[in-house]
């Protein structure tokens, strides 16, 4: 078979053999298969390119679409997601157990790592006034802003112009906050979520599930640079298992994707034409802009909830079905077939969630 060579996260600048990752590789990555686990953008493909060359195959475990400006062929699938929801329904049969549902927020969100898509969703919500609960962990409150200035100066948009003042502004409606598991109240302790809460069913388990599940929205901050792409993680896994209506913040296709794999995105409810726009900023700006008749109106957006519940109950079984699995099992079978057998191998090996 075709060697599977991995990149991990945090260590970009490495690469290491899929079969022992205790073995760093230093050759050519030419018709090898690079398996990337978990996100990455394009500035870093370019480098692990340039300094290990081009590969065959290009295969990402994290990602349902990514469109690369590097001119190479690659493969998406969420796997990460699959492996993810079988190991918290071992943690936490209960999952679904939501007693005693109530509507007591318009929204919810979850910020962890610094990205720009994140502060946005903070500045949006700041300048709609939207009710919304939220996370944020213990991260600090400055946000690099380069890309936002850089599409500034080349967006023409007469709606956003009237916010620029704004969007640029320091965060002032919203401070740091997470789910505590301890007493403790250091925030200078806490540098995300799972550290302070455990893994993804324990952030569930500790806290969230009565934030997202008490919300009619769910506005997802999934992992985004400036390129055309879309991830799905816990974030939005946590969305269908809460009961929410879903918007994407700043991915690129992202309901496109979701409906894809056979769920509800509610286009009678919530407009998704925000995600095909073609900047960053437009693709947040619109996604709050475009739905601000429900983010800003609770009572709208509870009896919407209400109207909807078996909607948004058929989104939560299928979630928590084999479906995801069966759906990524179904891409994978679309890729040439000499890339198939091991880049499953190398999922298997590195996302132990996964069933054979």
């Amino acid at each position: 078979m075709i060697p599977v060579i991995v990149s991990f996260p945090k260590l970009r600048d490495k690469l290491f053999f899929s079969d022992n990752i205790s073995e760093e590789f230093n050759g050519s990555l030419r018709n090898q298969i690079l398996h990337i686990w978990d996100i990455i953008d394009d500035h870093t493909l370019t480098e692990i390119f340039e300094k290990y060359d081009p590969p065959k195959y290009l295969t990402f475990d994290s990602a349902s679409f990514y469109e690369s400006t590097l001119g190479i062929p690659l493969y998406t699938v969420d796997m990460w997601i699959a492996a993810e929801l079988n190991i918290f329904k071992k943690e936490m049969p209960d999952c679904l157990d939501l007693q005693n549902l109530q509507t007591t927020h318009t929204a919810n969100f979850q910020i962890n790592k610094k990205q720009i898509n994140r502060f946005l969703a903070i500045k949006f919500c700041e300048i709609f006034e939207i009710d919304v609960d939220y996370t944020w962990s213990g991260i600090g409150k400055t946000f690099d802003l380069q890309h936002v200035l850089e599409e500034q100066h080349n967006i023409k948009d007469l709606v956003i112009n009237k916010y620029w003042s704004d969007i640029l502004s320091p965060i002032s409606k919203f401070e740091r906050k997470w789910i505590p598991r301890t007493t403790t109240t250091d925030l200078q302790k806490v540098d995300g979520p799972t550290r302070n809460m455990g893994n993804t069913a324990g952030v569930w388990k500790n806290g969230l599930r009565d934030i997202v599940s008490s919300s009619a929205v769910s506005l997802i901050t999934e992992s985004v640079w400036n390129q055309k792409a879309i991830t799905f993680s816990e974030k939005t896994v946590y969305a269908m298992m809460g009961l929410t209506f879903p918007i994407w913040i700043g991915g690129y296709r992202a309901a496109a994707e979701w409906k894809n794999k056979g769920f509800d995105i509610f286009e009678d409810i919530i407009d998704h034409s925000y995600e095909c726009m073609s900047t960053l900023i437009e693709r947040c700006f619109y996604a709050f802009y475009l739905n601000r008749n429900i983010l800003t109106n609770f009572e709208l957006a509870k009896r919407l909830r209400e109207e909807n519940m078996s909607r948004l109950l058929s989104n939560q079984q299928k979630i928590t079905s084999e479906h995801i699995e069966a759906y990524n099992r179904d891409i994978i079978k679309s890729w040439p077939i000499e890339l198939q057998d091991p880049i499953l191998e190398s999922f298997y090996r590195h996302l132990p969630g996964l069933n054979k």
